[in-house]
C-alpha cells in the first residue's frame, strides 16, 4: 500500500525522536559479543571522507572528477604529507590516525599503481559513491568495494600458499589478520546528497533511498561475514544541513534552520537513516551473535565540536565556514564556481581552528578529534575503549608532525 505525505510525515518524526539529542544508551552492552581483541589489520569501505587515494589512481588528472574539488593540487595536503596526497583534506583522514595510534603503516589505497604494503589491511574506499550505483556518481560504490575485498583476500591467501610468492607475502596479511582485523564501514551521506541533487522529495529519499542503503549495509556485513569477519566498526551519517555546500546551494530555498545556522530538513533526513540504521544493527547482532558490531554516532559528536568548538580549539566565529574555497552566499566561503585548489580560491590562516576544509569534506584537526573519540569509544555502542584495550599511541596525531619524521624510511611513491 502507498503511504500517504502523513504517514510519511509520521515515520519521520518516529525515526528522529528515537535518535534525537543523542538519547540513545550508546554505552550500553551487546548481548552474545565476541571478547575484545586488538585487531591485528584494518579494512576501510567508504567515500571521499575516508578515500586515501582509489578515486584518483583510478581516474587520474580527471576534469570531470576535480571540478569539485582537486585534491592534486595545493593546498590539499598541506598539514602533516606537506604535499597533495590524493585525500580531500588538507591533512589527514580517519584512517590514518587510526594506523598512527596503532603504530602501523598508514592504509595503502586497494587500488594502488605501484609499490604497496598491504601487511595491516586496505583502503577499498573512493569519492562521490554510496552505497549503491545510481547511474550519475563513479562506480566505486559499496557492492563493488566489496567484491574488490573478496578478490583481494582470496588472491592473498593464494599467493601465501605458493612457495614462488614468498618474496611478496611480507607486503599480504595472513589469515589471521582477515580474521582478527577492524573492518570499517562509512556510508550514507553520499546516497542522501546525491537523491537531493537529483531533485527527489523527502518523501521518496524516506520511503526509497534510505532503506535501500541501509539493506544494501546490511547486506554487504553479512557477505564481510562470510568471509571471516567479525569486527566492525560502522560510522552514521554526520549533520550535512551544517556544511558550507549544503547552507550554499539551498540558500535560495530559504528553509528553516535550526540554532546552529543548519538547515534542519536536511538533518532530518540524516537523522531518520541514522535511527533506520541503528535499528537494522541492533537486529543484526541478534542474527550474528558471534561479532563485535560498533555503531560510531558520527552525527552527534559532529553535533558536539560543532556546539561547543572552543572546547576542542575550533574557531566559534566559523563553525559553518570552509577553510579553502572562494567567496560566495553569506559567510560560508563555498562558491560552487570556484572550489578550493581551483584558481580564485582563498585558504584560511589557521587550518586547525576550522572545522570544515573545503565546503565538502572537513579538515585534519577535525578528523583528529573524531579519531580520538572513536578510539575512546565515545560516541559508540556499544562502548570498545581502543585506547586502554591496546595501549594505543598518540604521540605522532600532533599537528606538527609530518609523514617525513614518522614514516621516513618508507616508500612513498604512491603520493605521486
Amino acid at each position: 500500500m502507498e503511504e500517504t505525505v502523513a504517514d510519511i510525515r509520521w515515520r519521520m518524526m518516529f525515526l528522529c525522536a528515537i535518535f534525537a539529542a543523542g538519547t540513545i544508551d550508546f554505552i550500553s552492552p551487546v548481548k552474545g559479543q565476541l571478547g575484545h581483541r586488538c585487531p591485528r589489520a584494518f579494512f576501510n569501505f567508504g567515500t571521499s571522507l575516508t578515500d586515501t587515494g582509489n578515486l584518483l589512481n583510478e581516474f587520474p588528472f580527471s576534469p570531470d572528477v576535480t571540478k569539485f574539488a582537486d585534491p592534486e593540487n595545493p593546498p590539499y595536503g598541506d598539514a602533516f604529507f606537506r604535499r597533495p596526497a590524493k585525500r580531500y583534506c588538507n591533512g589527514r583522514l580517519i584512517p590514518d590516525f587510526i594506523s598512527l595510534a596503532f603504530d602501523i603503516p598508514l592504509l595503502d589505497a586497494y587500488i594502488s599503481p605501484t609499490v604497496f604494503n598491504f601487511r595491516h589491511g586496505v583502503n577499498f574506499a573512493g569519492d562521490r559513491v554510496g552505497v549503491s550505483s545510481d547511474g550519475t556518481g563513479l562506480p566505486l560504490f559499496l557492492p563493488l568495494q566489496i567484491k574488490q575485498f573478496i578478490r583481494f583476500k582470496n588472491s592473498a591467501l593464494t599467493a601465501q600458499s605458493q612457495v614462488e610468492c614468498l618474496s611478496s607475502i611480507s607486503s599480504l596479511p595472513p589469515r589471521m589478520h582477515f580474521q582478527e582485523g577492524l573492518y570499517t564501514l562509512e556510508f550514507g551521506s553520499s546516497d542522501i546528497r546525491s537523491a537531493l541533487q537529483r531533485g527527489l522529495s523527502t518523501a521518496s529519499i524516506l520511503r526509497n533511498i534510505i532503506p535501500a542503503a541501509i539493506q544494501s549495509i546490511l547486506r554487504a556485513l553479512e557477505i564481510l561475514y562470510q568471509y571471516e569477519a567479525r569486527n566492525f566498526l560502522i560510522y552514521n551519517v554526520f549533520p550535512q544541513g551544517c556544511s558550507p555546500q549544503i547552507l550554499t546551494l539551498l540558500d535560495e530555498a530559504n528553509l528553516p534552520k535550526d540554532d546552529l545556522g543548519c538547515i534542519a530538513e536536511i538533518n532530518q533526513l540524516d537523522e531518520a537513516y541514522n535511527s533506520e540504521l541503528f535499528l537494522s544493527l541492533e537486529n543484526l547482532r541478534a542474527s550474528l551473535p558471534d561479532t563485535n558490531i560498533m555503531l560510531f554516532d558520527f552525527y552527534n559528536a559532529t553535533n558536539e565540536i560543532l556546539r561547543n568548538p572552543s572546547k576542542y580549539g575550533f574557531d566559534s566565529s566559523s563553525t559553518l565556514s570552509a577553510c579553502c574555497g572562494a567567496s560566495g552566499i553569506r559567510d560560508y566561503n563555498f562558491n560552487p564556481n570556484v572550489t578550493c585548489a581551483n584558481f580564485g580560491s582563498n585558504k584560511c590562516a589557521d587550518p586547525d581552528r576550522y572545522i570544515f576544509w573545503d565546503g565538502i569534506h572537513f579538515t585534519e584537526s577535525f578528523y583528529r578529534t573524531m579519531s580520538k573519540f572513536i578510539l575512546n569509544g565515545q560516541y559508540s555502542t556499544p562502548k570498545i575503549n581502543y585506547s586502554d584495550l591496546c595501549n594505543l599511541i598518540f604521540t605522532n596525531f600532533g599537528s606538527l608532525a609530518t609523514y617525513e619524521q614518522v614514516y621516513g624510511e618508507l616508500c612513498n611513491v604512491w603520493f605521486v
